[in-house]
């Protein structure tokens, strides 16, 4: 096998264009927290996140392999392109390197709170992969990691915890929603292989949406989110108007259509928007060159979606 066939295998496995809407999580989390991306304290924080989103894919495949040979057989590890044992090593050491670049940054800042939430975040992400990603809490723990994921970020700016490891100081809304988000999100996605519940679909568009209004909701329920707002308040829910319209737009056509197809495309494009979202609330918060910058990461994911499926 050539080298180049092994990168692509790799990245196959590891579904590398969804691991941008990790880092927006992130950049958005900083950047709200602090009003920038802190030098290198911002390249620790996003190298946590990539690990951990990597180590995710990597050992859900891992424990799908059974059930990917009779459902998704071009995979990687149903088709024998990349040994079952490799996998194995690769997933359970960027769990690992996860970890042990949230307690770096840990380290060289002021606050435990990113060593913390990597713990937590690993937890999560270990017990879904394992055990609980076909139960009823595998979209509501899904749905956690990211919410985990945010706090990672918004933690940079963190002078003081609660609970051992939520920011006490810093807008959650944002984290909250997220979650919110993609525990829809993953309901939606629950059966993409097979032909979908229109019912189901209903119920969980309804729950992506709840996601983003609870962070356009922001600055309408927090005084502290309210003063720091830099848009007008209706240009602020214009905006949130036209990220739910999108989203929703390839979800009514799922619904419509609930074929495998119109679901994986539309499951898709939900979790691309992660970007979008991250970028809306950026837009909101702080300078608008933020904003740019993390709706950036959109081209770099559109292009490896084209290569390698995101679902």
């Amino acid at each position: 096998m050539s080298t180049l066939s092994t990168v692509r295998n790799y990245a196959e496995l590891m579904r590398v264009a969804n691991v941008f809407t990790a880092v927006s999580n992130v950049w958005m989390g900083m950047i709200l927290s602090t009003g920038h991306l802190p030098g290198w304290t911002a390249v620790g924080v996003t190298a946590t996140s990539v690990l951990l989103y990597l180590a995710g894919m990597v050992l859900n495949d891992l424990y799908d392999a059974e059930l990917d040979t009779k459902e998704r057989p071009e995979r990687p590890i149903p088709s024998g392109r990349i040994p079952i044992s490799h996998v194995r090593i690769l997933g359970w050491g960027l769990l690992f390197a996860g970890v042990c670049a949230g307690w770096f940054v840990s380290r060289v800042t002021p606050t435990l709170a990113p060593g913390i939430i990597s713990w937590w975040l690993a937890g999560l992400i270990v017990a879904y992969d394992i055990g609980l990603k076909r139960s009823t809490l595998g979209p509501a723990i899904m749905g956690g990691c990211r919410f985990m994921n945010v706090l990672l970020g918004l933690s940079v700016g963190a002078e003081q915890l609660q609970w051992g490891f939520l920011p006490a100081d810093q807008l959650i809304l944002p984290a909250i929603g997220m979650g919110i988000y993609i525990w829809g999100v993953s309901w939606f996605a629950r059966s993409e292989a097979t032909e979908s519940n229109r019912k189901l679909l209903a119920m969980s568009a309804v729950g992506a949406t709840l996601g983003i209004v609870f962070i356009a909701a922001m600055p309408f329920v927090q005084e502290a989110a309210a003063s720091q707002l830099r848009l007008h308040p209706w240009g602020w829910v214009a905006l949130w108007v036209l990220v739910a319209g999108t989203v929703l737009r390839r979800m009514v056509v799922a619904i419509l259509q609930p074929w495998p197809k119109h679901v994986q495309r539309a499951v898709g494009y939900a979790i691309l928007s992660v970007i979008v979202i991250d970028a809306a609330v950026c837009l909101g918060y702080a300078q608008p060159y933020w904003s740019l910058a993390v709706l950036a990461l959109v081209a770099p994911a559109m292009l490896l979606s084209q290569l390698f499926k995101v679902t």
